[in-house]
């Protein structure tokens, strides 16, 4: 599954983000959310996450690029569920 657009948000007081109404039903109610590496945040659904998540953990630990890349993205996911105002809440 791959999402097309570009969408400029800001949180709102309670550190919420707004998900754009066409990825909700790809996404489903709960999804994951890490960083991306051009700075932008990138959204999971959870089956896709899963595999992304296998293919990285299958990567050497010997290779320091490999474990960089690891660190960067498993390190800053986290597992969100939408509100009933289609938003997430993002640490």
């Amino acid at each position: 599954m791959s999402f097309t657009g570009e969408y400029h948000h800001n949180l709102d007081a309670k550190g919420r983000l707004i998900i754009p109404a066409r990825f909700r039903d790809q996404l489903g109610d709960e999804f994951t959310v890490t960083r991306s590496l051009d700075g932008c945040l990138a959204m999971y659904a959870s089956k896709e996450w899963q595999e992304l998540e296998e293919k990285l953990n299958a990567l050497p630990m010997t290779n320091e690029k490999a474990r960089s890349l690891k660190r960067f993205l498993l390190g800053s996911a986290v597992s969100c569920e939408l509100d009933k105002q289609g938003r997430i809440l993002l640490p």
